[in-house]
């Protein structure tokens, strides 16, 4: 199966813990296309501005799995429009994460998973390929939903890459309307 995007490959597209005890975990071609638009959209203009890896802790699960993992009804997850991530890997934190796409990247919701007032446990970012993405920005804590009132810290590190998208004289705004035509073309390819 071919890559998700240049960062993310199939199996970690579709991997979680739980899904060992499924027989199927695999999207359709729809749920496909959906994933590779949060991929572009948001993941890799992530990606690239910090220039770390950043992990997945899950991203597409079948109805089935998200039933069993006691996953909210209708979550975009199931939709392929729905991705976890989080910074397992040292190289920034949550929070760098969760703000650098709230001022910067298009989505459909963000939220700030359970943590502290400091650092979420993990961010969930969806985007709509088709249709509109609502910026719907909430908090997640002990098992409640909540408006996200927090305001940005000051002292926040925006980048750990010392050569950025905006060094090299791209600039975030190309960066984002490039990736925006991305998804646009992967939308008629598949739609055809």
């Amino acid at each position: 199966m071919d890559n998700i995007s240049p960062h993310i490959n199939y199996s970690e597209a579709t991997h979680t813990d739980q899904a060992l005890y499924w027989n199927n975990n695999d999207p359709n071609e729809e749920q496909l296309a959906n994933m590779r638009a949060v991929a572009l959209a948001v993941f890799e203009p992530l990606r690239n501005y910090f220039g770390v890896p950043i992990g997945i802790n899950s991203f597409f699960r079948s109805e089935n799995l998200n039933a069993a993992i006691g996953g909210a009804i209708g979550s975009q997850h199931c939709k392929g429009e729905a991705i976890d991530i989080d910074d397992t890997l040292g190289g920034v934190t949550n929070a760098q994460l969760f703000w650098h796409i709230k001022d910067n990247l298009p989505f459909d919701q963000l939220i700030w998973e359970n943590g502290d007032d400091d650092n979420p446990d993990w961010v969930h970012v969806s985007f709509k390929r088709n249709g509109k993405n609502r910026r719907d920005v909430k908090m997640y804590r002990n098992g409640v939903y909540g408006a996200f009132e927090q305001p940005k810290p000051s002292n926040l590190p925006t980048s750990t890459k010392k050569t950025n998208l905006t060094t090299w004289g791209i600039g975030l705004g190309l960066a984002t309307s490039l990736t925006l035509l991305l998804v646009k073309l992967l939308k008629n390819k598949t739609s055809n």
